[in-house]
């Protein structure tokens, strides 16, 4: 009913094409939405410890199932995930009862408020959708959004609001993906984390990922996205700023966890994984992709 509404309201402002399959809807003010796309925006954006020892939601980024520590994989052995799903991935979750107490609540906070004043507008749009619940070939496209956004209930995104693509901005897509009851499962993606602390501003990539998500029946997503972060990009730049003493209590949390890429006998990067929650949303794009 909301697509039929939305669809609606649309004819009022066509120049060409319509909401049928062939042809991109336009606005007045330039750029179009693909037909059978279903998106969203991230609105919560969060953190997670183990449930208990070796035991973490996560995703199996290296295809490797670590049982016992060995040099190939940074002497670090894997999770299970709670489903029972083994080879996890997720160094993060595995410090994160001690990180927590340092920097868990400034940490979150900055990024709620980082997507509330559209600075951090993650999006994940599903291409080409037949059936939200299942269908056999779906493209996932995860880029960033552009828009100052409306503010809800509970201090969240407002849903169904209108966002431009970022198209000067890295985005991912995966293609010949299954939607299987509601679920999806998708790889690799990358995405771009901001970090503001203090006089530090810059943007921390994350790369080799996955995402997955959980659609509810109102077309919102819950899931995880997740991959590896080369621990050196984000700390150096702390510790020339501001933030210097934060940085060098955290710093040995990461160094000596870290997981993957091993170079000149140090392993370089981290693996994580985080939780979010999304609100269904309309992406106009200026180019077709």
């Amino acid at each position: 009913m909301r697509k039929v509404a939305f669809c609606l309201l649309l004819s009022l402002v066509v120049l060409v094409g319509s909401c049928g399959k062939e042809k991109e809807p336009y606005f007045l003010k330039g750029g179009f939405i693909l037909p059978q796309s279903h998106a969203n925006v991230i609105r919560e954006f969060f953190f997670f410890g183990e449930e208990s020892p070796g035991i973490a939601d996560g995703f199996d980024l290296d295809g490797v199932n670590s049982v016992e520590p060995h040099p190939d994989t940074c002497y670090v052995e894997d999770q299970t995930d709670s489903s029972g799903r083994s080879g996890i991935d997720n160094q993060l979750a595995r410090i994160w009862t001690d990180l927590e107490p340092l920097v868990g609540e400034a940490t979150e906070a900055l990024l709620h408020g980082a997507i509330n004043e559209g600075k951090f507008l993650l999006m994940i749009e599903l291409e080409g959708v037949d059936d939200l619940m299942n269908d056999d070939n779906v493209t996932v496209h995860v880029f960033r959004g552009r828009l100052k956004p409306n503010i809800g209930t509970k201090d969240l995104i407002a849903p169904d609001q209108t966002f431009y693509a970022d198209e000067k901005f890295h985005s991912s897509k995966v293609e010949n993906v299954q939607i299987v009851d509601g679920f999806i499962e998708a790889g690799p993606v990358s995405f771009v984390v901001p970090i503001e602390i203090l006089d530090a501003n810059f943007e921390l990539p994350v790369r080799r990922g996955k995402v997955r998500i959980q659609i509810s029946p109102d077309g919102s997503f819950n899931g995880l996205v997740g991959g590896f972060i080369t621990a050196s990009e984000f700390l150096d730049e702390l510790l020339n700023t501001g933030a210097k003493t934060e940085a060098e209590l955290v710093s040995p949390f990461f160094e000596e966890n870290t997981d993957r890429n091993r170079v000149d006998g140090y392993c370089t990067d981290f693996s994580a994984a985080f939780g979010f929650s999304a609100t269904t949303a309309f992406v106009v794009r200026q180019t077709i992709p």
